[in-house]
């Protein structure tokens, strides 16, 4: 396994489970090689 995680808590990152952690779906996307960019507007 690549994070550590288990493949049940995988399952729910897939599922879109609401209780996943927004860290861990960060980790998992790490992981696999997928940058998240965030553009936040300037106020």
């Amino acid at each position: 396994m690549l994070i550590g995680k288990s493949h049940v808590h995988l399952r729910d990152i897939e599922k879109g489970k609401p209780t996943v952690s927004l860290g861990s779906v960060l980790q998992l996307l790490d992981e696999l090689g997928i940058r998240v960019y965030l553009d936040v507007p300037k106020p």
